[in-house]
């Protein structure tokens, strides 16, 4: 009797006298006993195909299974280092505006000040006043310092005694606490002409100078105490020289 099975890539021979089957693949031999046929097939999908005349099939017992890959995936870690350059941007300076020739993901900038020179003149001054002193008005010395503060007055142009205007209060912090200021523009005012020359007026505010009085009939002071930068406002640059009105 002979059995022959039959694959793609294997021949299996069963000689009776034997009763054993040689499959040979490769390098591997099987005996299989007659009484106890078992045969695996450890590949993908084979057809087998039985003959033998004399045999019966249920003796034969055939196990075909699929083999199954165990397939061992290893995953490798790759580290990844990130290394940040520093990049120094290069700045062209023009119209408040600035270039970068790189890149960059982050950029501060420094700023650094400038140098700005005032004249300590032209700051607000606190000072003592009168509590009929107003905003406006320009002021004289009145007395020694208290507390290192100047004290000041309203001046009036028809006693010398109360001139020179030194500055003109811009602010009253209390009835008879201000602020003063020497230089600069001062605003509030109404009815002034542009460019204009503006002098110490009657009731110690700054006016043109021909809204004086009459000499002749108010005899007066004149001093100057800048011009007009528009209808309300006045630009102090205070002439500490005293003329006195003659006509």
């Amino acid at each position: 009797m002979e059995i022959i099975l039959q694959t793609n890539e294997i021949n299996v021979s069963l000689e009776k006298a034997s009763h054993s089957i040689d499959i040979t693949k490769s390098e591997y031999n099987t005996n299989v006993d007659r009484n106890s046929i078992n045969i695996e097939l450890l590949s993908r999908e084979y057809d087998v195909g039985l003959i033998e005349e004399d045999l019966d099939s249920s003796d034969i017992n055939v196990y075909i299974e699929k083999a199954q890959s165990d397939v061992a995936l290893s995953k490798n870690i790759n580290e990844t280092i990130l290394t940040k350059e520093v990049i120094e941007p290069d700045f062209v300076k023009g119209d408040n505006n600035f270039e970068l020739d790189k890149e960059i993901v982050e950029c501060e900038l420094v700023l650094q000040p400038s140098i700005i020179h005032l004249n300590p003149e032209a700051l607000p001054q606190e000072a003592f006043c009168a509590a009929t002193d107003l905003v406006g008005d320009s002021v004289y010395i009145y007395d020694n310092k208290f507390t290192n503060k100047l004290i000041v007055r309203r001046c009036d142009i028809t006693d010398l005694n109360k001139m020179p205007a030194i500055g003109i209060i811009v602010e009253k912090i209390t009835s008879t606490e201000c602020k003063i200021k020497k230089i600069g523009e001062v605003n509030g005012y109404s009815g002034f002409i542009h460019g204009g020359m503006l002098v110490v007026g009657l009731n110690g505010q700054p006016i043109h100078p021909f809204n004086l009085p009459d000499p002749n009939i108010t005899p007066h002071y004149l001093q100057v105490l800048g011009v007009a930068s528009n209808s309300d406002t006045a630009l102090l640059h205070i002439d500490m020289t005293l003329c006195k009105r003659i006509k």
